[in-house]
Parts: structure tokens; sequence; C-alpha cells
């Protein structure tokens, strides 16, 4: 029997499984998939403060982040809609990137002076990554777990 593009064979005798198959696939795969504890920051601001948010993790040396534009929610200050026409800085955006435990002080830190003068909000949060070397691992372990700036920016 052929092996398709939606299958999968292991090293063994048994048949192939299609990948469409989460919960036999899901078994299979975690126990070969090793994952590292990393932090999710995801910052929630005023569409014209993203600027200040990108070059302080641009700053930090992170290396990625999502940001989501048009953020809609209700918050201590009520409703917040999404999507403005033609109007992107009265809107909110979430940035939401993940980096080394060591890290985080330093993008709290940074974000400070903005918080402390208009409104968002900062979500941290403990997960896992299969390719820590995609999320700032490299720097650190090179670094001695001291990677990114020293101080905020």
């Amino acid at each position: 029997m052929g092996q398709g593009p939606f299958e999968h064979r292991d090293s063994g005798a048994r048949e192939s499984k299609p990948l469409n198959d989460a919960h036999a696939c899901s078994e299979e795969m975690m126990g070969s998939l090793k994952l590292y504890p990393v932090k999710k920051v995801e910052i929630i601001v005023g569409g014209d403060h993203l600027k200040f948010v990108k070059d302080l993790l641009d700053d930090v040396r992170v290396s990625g982040y999502t940001i989501i534009p048009n953020v809609s929610g209700k918050g201590h200050s009520g409703f917040h809609e999404g999507h403005l026409m033609f109007n992107d800085v009265n809107t909110l955006v979430m940035v939401i990137t993940v980096v080394p435990d060591s890290w985080v002080e330093t993008i709290l830190s940074g974000l400070t002076p903005l918080f402390e003068r208009y409104s968002g909000v900062v979500f941290v949060s403990d997960v896992q990554v299969s390719r820590r070397e995609y999320f700032g691992a490299r720097e650190e372990q090179a670094a001695g777990s001291q990677a990114g700036p020293s101080g905020p920016v």
C-alpha cells in the first residue's frame, strides 16, 4: 500500500495512519517531540502605540512577534470596536511574542513608561515550544542566560 500525502508511516510493522486522525497521531508523535518551557507575552495597546512596542521588542532582540490588528473586546473602559474604516491608529492591537523566562522582566520594564501614561494590558503565560532555538534560546545559552539587554530600553 502506497503512502499518501496525509498518511504517516512509523518505523514499525504497523499500517500507516491518516494524519488527520488527531487522537491516534498525537499519542504517537507526542512521545518523540521534545518541548521546552518559555514565556508567551501578549501585549494589547492602542494602535498609535504599536511602533513603541515593536521598537522595544526589536531592541530586546526577540526572534519574532505576531501583530493582530483591530482587536475587539470589553475592558474596564467599556467595549472597543475592532475595525474602524480608514483608521488603524484608534483601534487596539495585540502583539504576541515568545521569549526565554529571563527576558520577560526587561520587556515589562520597557513597557512601564507606556502603561504609566496610556491604557493597555500585558499577559505573561507559561508555554512550551518544540523548537526553542526559534525563540531566543541560542542567544540565552551563549550568553549564560543573560540574553537581551541588561535593562529597559
